[in-house]
């Protein structure tokens, strides 16, 4: 038997050949890369619908919670009943777990609001124009307690009217009439 030889290759040949190698892209189909981006694509999607689902989930489920939990009334201590002037502060009892509350005063017969104000504290001092649009007539007034997630924890209504001061008679003068 004949022994082959492979064919020799010059120090010339050799380094031409390493030289096309290198320079030959590391991939040469632009279908590898489209399926790459693709792929990254639905990981990118999977990742992207299971967060959702986590936080619709987690919305329904803090829903559930804060429906078990009714809102509690609130204790209201004033103003309440026949005013003769505007009253100096609206004042109620403090409700554990409550945050914030929202105090609104309306104008009962239009519904007109008057004052309507978040409180961090279990009372509200109007300012001297809320006071001055407080004019006689009668007023419904709401509290709304806020737990710090926003939900409401309890709330309150009662009424007062103002009434305008009587008025004074002019004494009669001391002078004779003629």
């Amino acid at each position: 038997m004949s022994e082959m030889k492979p064919p020799e290759q010059t120090n010339e040949e050799v380094l031409e050949e390493e030289i096309r190698d290198l320079e030959r892209p590391a991939l040469k189909s632009w279908g590898v890369w489209g399926v790459a981006f693709a792929l990254l694509v639905v990981a990118i999607v999977v990742v992207a619908v299971f967060v959702r689902i986590n936080k619709v989930g987690e919305t329904e489920r803090i829903a559930g919670q804060v429906a078990r939990v009714p809102p509690v009334a609130i204790v209201v201590q004033g103003p309440v009943g026949l005013l003769d002037a505007p009253p100096d502060a609206f004042r109620w009892t403090a409700l554990e777990g409550a945050a914030s509350y929202v105090v609104t005063v309306k104008e009962k017969e239009h519904g007109e609001v008057v004052i309507q104000r978040p409180v961090a504290v279990p009372y509200l001092t109007p300012t001297d124009v809320e006071s001055s649009d407080l004019v006689p007539g009668r007023y419904l007034w709401t509290i709304e307690a806020r737990r710090s997630d926003g939900t409401r924890a309890g709330t309150a209504a009662t009424e007062f009217s103002i009434e305008p001061p009587a008025e004074v008679e002019p004494a009669p003068s001391a002078q004779p009439q003629p």
